[in-house]
């Protein structure tokens, strides 16, 4: 099984959740340190409060987060897969602060309107079928003058170095289209902003991704083959987008970035 992001949106019926596991743990020390540091802030965790993450994953987040809202405090972590949240389980043994993991839909979340202090959902809604509904429920858990933070990706706005800008446009958007909706991004203070948010405020990150990382995360091997068989690309364009692609990382001339934004805001 490969590592495919696309992959999280059916995680417990993949073939090596282990895979995915990597995954998470990678992004995290690699690409998404300094930005699930930034989304931390903008909760505004203070000692005592109750923060839900969406989408939990393994997670480490949801233990950094206890970290900040003390003994008092109640962090709480859900995720739509049960091998996600037995891994966030199996992990939490030896913390200092016991978490709460549930295996939860951002689509129908159980808990009360106003049930938390803050809210985080980050690299969830690239998943989800109805993203400005989940979008919309996770608002609707937290209280008046809390706050909720979302960070994901727009995949429309994937950018790589390469001399055939043609082709590489066609692979870029089967890639973006391999999610269900992979410039979400974009799209996440608009929706705050119907949801009547206030104090919205989008942070948009630069993420660089090196030519290992583009071929075994993003395959873009996969990819290239998708956009041939949408009839984007023969085959001829296919392979030759891939040669140079090694050529450029041979050279030490490879340069891709993916967008990341993140959006907060308050609940009147």
């Amino acid at each position: 099984m490969s590592e495919q992001i696309s992959a999280f949106s059916h995680v417990d019926s993949a073939a090596q959740t282990g895979a995915l596991v990597e995954f998470l743990d990678r992004t995290a020390a690699d690409h998404f340190g300094e930005i699930n540091r930034r989304s931390f802030d903008l909760l505004h965790l203070r000692d005592g409060a109750a923060v839900l993450d969406v989408g939990c994953g393994t997670g480490d987040d949801v233990r950094a987060m206890r970290a900040e809202v003390g003994a008092r405090g109640c962090a709480t972590g859900i995720d739509l897969s049960r091998r996600m949240v037995e891994e966030a389980l199996a992990r939490d043994c030896n913390s200092t602060f016991a978490s709460r993991f549930l295996v939860g839909d951002v689509r129908s979340l159980a808990f009360a309107d106003g049930a938390f202090d803050a809210c985080r959902i980050s690299r969830v809604l690239l998943h989800v079928d109805d993203p400005e509904t989940a979008l919309g429920e996770a608002a609707r858990v937290v209280r008046s003058g809390g706050r909720i933070v979302a960070v994901e990706p727009d995949f429309d706005t994937l950018t790589l170095a390469h001399p055939d800008r043609a082709t590489t446009r066609a692979v870029l958007d089967a890639f973006c289209d391999s999610f269900a909706h992979g410039g979400v991004g974009k799209w996440l203070a608009i929706w705050l902003r119907r949801l009547g948010m206030s104090e919205i405020r989008c942070e948009p990150r630069i993420v660089p991704i090196d030519a290992g990382f583009l071929r075994k995360g993003f395959q873009i091997e996969q990819m290239a083959k998708r956009a041939c068989e949408l009839g984007a690309i023969d085959e001829e364009r296919r392979a030759g987008f891939l040669r140079t692609l090694d050529d450029l990382a041979a050279r030490e001339e490879f340069f891709c970035a993916a967008t990341v934004l993140l959006v907060s805001a308050t609940r009147p």
